[in-house]
């Protein structure tokens, strides 16, 4: 079981899965495994948030069901997970995606590689979604924009300057801004169990930690290579993606509280209302 000083914090930390397929930049579409996943999160009663590509819906169903059925929420992550350097794209990929966000009344939505940009977040809105986690940033920064939630993957800053101008906030970005972006499962995969003193500094602090990692990285045989991977590059650039985080996400399972994205919004949601009363307790 989780340690219970980290549990009496109340605090809703996120671990979440980007549901996809990989080897897309490589032309390749392999299909995740999800088994020993789903399994840990059942093991420790842990219900977190899927950002599932549509396409998964569309031709392997099976895949988001079996998600559904052990209580997780099942959020979006595009279609065909392109990048959304256009509005028009995104708009073509909720489309696309129609039956799929009805079917699970998805409110929650993830860009590919991170990249957002701000004047989308009107359009999320007026599709539906509650909450978009499509950024780096302090969880400081968290607030609702243009209707919608906006709810950073946790980045730590290494200069005061950081945290500014925050769409788009793709890795690139974020280091340019002043930021590390140890939320991302990159960085995860660097860092390895250090993340645990890094979720319980951030509770110290009053503030959730938010990470994620993709699907195929709790794949032994798509994570260390040794099937069709082996014969992908594996520069220091990929090297992370490759490792296997299945024993990390054990490790992390077992001495932390994780959530879904959709209570962390309600606790933000409580925590800005709050804030709000004592101001204007105070000024008057």
């Amino acid at each position: 079981m989780p340690d219970e000083t980290i549990k009496m914090n109340g605090l809703p930390n996120v671990i979440s899965i980007d549901t996809e397929y990989w080897g897309m930049k490589y032309g390749i579409k392999t299909l995740p495994n999800l088994a020993d996943l789903l399994s840990i999160l059942r093991e420790r009663d842990i219900r977190t948030t899927f950002f599932c590509m549509g396409d998964l819906y569309q031709k392997q169903g099976w895949i988001i069901d079996s998600i559904a059925k052990d209580g997780h929420e099942i959020a979006f992550h595009t279609s065909s997970h392109p990048q959304l350097l256009r509005l028009e794209v995104l708009i073509e990929e909720l489309e696309r995606a129609k039956g799929f966000l009805k079917e699970y009344n998805i409110r929650g939505f993830r860009a590919p590689m991170m990249f957002l940009r701000r004047e989308y977040l009107r359009t999320l809105a007026e599709h539906g979604f509650v909450y978009d986690s499509s950024t780096y940033a302090d969880f400081d920064s968290a607030c609702c924009l243009d209707g919608v939630w906006e709810i950073p993957v946790t980045a730590l800053r290494f200069w005061p300057q950081g945290g500014l101008n925050r769409f788009p906030s793709d890795a690139f970005h974020t280091l340019i801004r002043g930021e590390i972006p140890v939320g991302s499962s990159y960085f995860l995969a660097i860092l390895g169990k250090f993340t645990s003193s890094l979720i319980a500094a951030l509770n110290r602090q009053g503030k959730p930690a938010v990470i994620f990692v993709h699907s195929w990285q709790t794949d032994p045989k798509l994570a260390k290579g040794e099937s069709w991977m082996s014969s992908l590059p594996k520069g220091l650039v990929e090297y992370p993606y490759l490792r296997d985080l299945t024993e990390l996400i054990q490790y992390l399972t077992s001495r932390h509280s994780f959530t879904t994205m959709t209570e962390l919004v309600d606790w933000v949601a409580r925590r800005d209302q709050m804030n709000y009363l004592d101001r204007t307790s105070n000024s008057a």
